[in-house]
């Protein structure tokens, strides 16, 4: 979390103020209804392999019955990129539909094409993957998952943009899943009350003034 680069960083700075806070204000932002003060960073939920399940960055308890996931980006997008690898062979021993068994039959289409019919290279589809696969087999109910992203403007974040767009578009209709950029939640931010004190002018200085 030292590193000027670190995503797990800028998600800490973003959101650990509002712990125990009231988080209507984040509702807008999260496009999502939000109630109660309860946030939990690097969550687990079990996917029904006998392996550790990925970390979800950030959980938040909704108004909803299954809680609002959130996967957090900063470079990771960006710099020299090969496409992304297909999911572990673990993930379909024994000739396991994992995620049409939970409801996702479209996720298991794109689980089983990874790599191959529907490259990724900026966007870690196998991991946004996992974490419906293991939200859907978890709570028993659709997956509900918001991915938030640094938007550089170059040309990598339009690669990444329309990655994020294929994926979207070929997930199951019922997965609640919305991508957000930082530029436009923290424009959303700004406009509501600070959590504590000194909240809006830290992130802007840190992360979202131009230095041209």
């Amino acid at each position: 979390m030292s590193s000027l680069r670190s995503s797990s960083a800028l998600t800490y700075n973003v959101f650990g103020s509002w712990c125990g806070q009231d988080l209507q204000p984040l509702s807008l932002p999260l496009q999502a209804k939000l109630v109660g003060r309860s946030i939990r960073v690097e969550q687990k939920y079990r996917h029904g392999l006998p392996s550790i399940p990925p970390n979800i960055d950030v959980v938040i308890d909704g108004e909803e019955a299954q809680p609002l996931a959130i996967e957090c980006k900063f470079t990771e997008p960006y710099g020299k990129k090969r496409e992304h690898q297909p999911l572990d062979s673990k993930y379909f021993e024994g000739g396991q539909s994992r995620w049409s068994q939970v409801g996702l039959p479209k996720c298991q289409s794109i689980a089983t094409s990874i790599g191959n019919t529907m490259p990724f290279r900026r966007l870690a589809a196998g991991q946004l993957l996992k974490h419906l696969l293991g939200l859907a087999h978890s709570t028993g109910e659709a997956p509900r998952l918001r991915y938030i992203w640094y938007d550089t403007g170059c040309p990598e974040a339009l690669e990444h943009r329309n990655e994020l767009d294929s994926f979207a578009d070929a997930i199951d209709r019922g997965v609640d899943f919305v991508a957000i950029t930082y530029q436009i939640r923290m424009a959303s931010l700004l406009a509501s009350p600070e959590p504590i004190s000194g909240y809006h002018a830290y992130l802007r200085e840190r992360y979202f003034v131009s230095r041209d």
